[in-house]
């Protein structure tokens, strides 16, 4: 987690907004990968926008994890094979990308 903790307190701080009733403290506590998510409120109204009529705050009380499901592109986590723009500077060949 290399973000700014005010930064991250912000995060968690709209998430708790958007699903109130969602103990957040000890899911994230069980989930720490859920940090990395850059807009946590932003997902949860995706995952609204893509669940209509289903309520989001009870699947992702069973499911925390769903945050995750709606990033794309820029927003994603960096797994092994690096960010989204290290992979696309391997791709052209670029022999260094930052963050490597």
């Amino acid at each position: 987690l290399l973000d700014d903790l005010d930064v991250v307190a912000a995060r968690v701080s709209s998430l708790k907004e958007e699903t109130p009733k969602l103990n957040w403290d000890a899911i994230l506590t069980d989930f720490p990968a859920l940090f990395e998510v850059k807009d946590p409120a932003a997902n949860v109204r995706e995952l609204a926008g893509k669940f209509p009529g289903q309520d989001v705050t009870a699947m992702l009380g069973r499911q925390p994890l769903l945050l995750m499901s709606v990033q794309s592109r820029g927003d994603m986590i960096s797994y092994d094979n690096g960010s989204l723009q290290q992979v696309k500077d391997t791709i052209r060949g670029v022999g260094t990308s930052e963050g490597w």
